[in-house]
């Protein structure tokens, strides 16, 4: 991978920790609030803060990752498939965010009171868990690398 992939990690992760912060807080706020939810929303709940908070732990190697490039060092084999699960992972969490507060703003909704509808359906909802999953599972296999 090219210094400048190895450079972006950084604010890959710290994206993603955002994210997965407003992601968390607007599930939550639109499953309190929707008729209709999956059961697999507190499912969906724990894998955001999973994902949070893995993400979060990675921001130290990213930081290390960045100073071995830029000292021109040999970058781990394992960072390219950690940048492209980062990418990937930030637009899982841009577009549930995106949809969510999209349909969580509806003004007439708002104006007249009635309970939003949850917008996705259940097994998006599962597949959506299934993919935070698999970026944890990076995430954390980055840490391990990083402690051993």
């Amino acid at each position: 991978m090219d210094p400048l992939g190895v450079l972006g990690i950084a604010a890959n992760v710290i994206a993603v920790v955002d994210l997965a912060a407003k992601a968390c807080d607007v599930v939550y706020n639109f499953a309190k609030s929707a008729k209709d939810c999956p059961k697999t929303i507190t499912q969906l709940q724990q894998e955001l803060s999973a994902v949070q908070t893995t993400a979060d732990g990675l921001r130290e190697i990213a930081r290390r990752l960045e100073d071995s490039a830029k000292a021109g060092g040999e970058p781990v084999p394992l960072i390219s498939q950690l940048s492209t699960a980062l990418k990937e992972c930030e637009d899982t969490l841009k577009d549930l965010v995106k949809e969510l507060e999209g349909h969580f703003s509806n003004k007439l909704r708002e104006k007249f009171g009635r309970r939003l509808k949850w917008p996705i359906r259940e097994p998006e909802v599962i597949d959506l868990i299934a993919r935070l999953a698999r970026y944890q599972k990076i995430f954390h296999e980055a840490l391990q690398v990083d402690i051993a």
